[in-house]
């Protein structure tokens, strides 16, 4: 038996004139998982999933993220980061040259501004040597 139903949603995606390092940060939710699948271009055996526990307390309890390089777990997964009021509790996935935050319900359009720029600082927040072909 084959059920759906409607998910309202908010969020934003950015594009990126360079290949970002994949990253995806998924709180705990019944509609989003963590995946390999999220990402496509990169081989599988080089994701590896972390709880985020450790790093950002238990405001973040079941959140997982799926990384490739540790340098980009250490600059992101941080709560002075990932706090920021408008990406607290948003899944956020950067995979090839785009930057996407997204979570259940609606948003303002002034708060997703805030969203894009927000998503955008923490881009600007990835080591320099991170990213494809690094």
């Amino acid at each position: 038996m084959r059920s759906s139903y409607d998910l309202r949603l908010s969020g934003v995606a950015l594009w990126f004139p360079r290949p970002l390092p994949p990253i995806g940060c998924y709180p705990k939710s019944e509609y989003w998982k963590a995946t390999p699948r999220d990402f496509p271009a990169t081989p599988k055996h080089l994701l590896q999933e972390y709880d985020a526990l450790p790093a950002l307390g238990p405001q973040h309890g079941g959140t997982r993220v799926l990384v490739a390089d540790d340098l980009v777990f250490s600059a992101l997964i941080r709560p002075e980061v990932l706090g920021r009021p408008q990406l607290s509790g948003r899944h956020l996935r950067l995979d090839g040259n785009t930057a996407i935050a997204w979570s259940k319900g609606h948003a303002a359009p002034k708060l997703l501004e805030e969203l894009a720029m927000e998503l955008y600082e923490l881009v600007c927040l990835l080591p320099r040597n991170s990213g494809p072909g690094s």
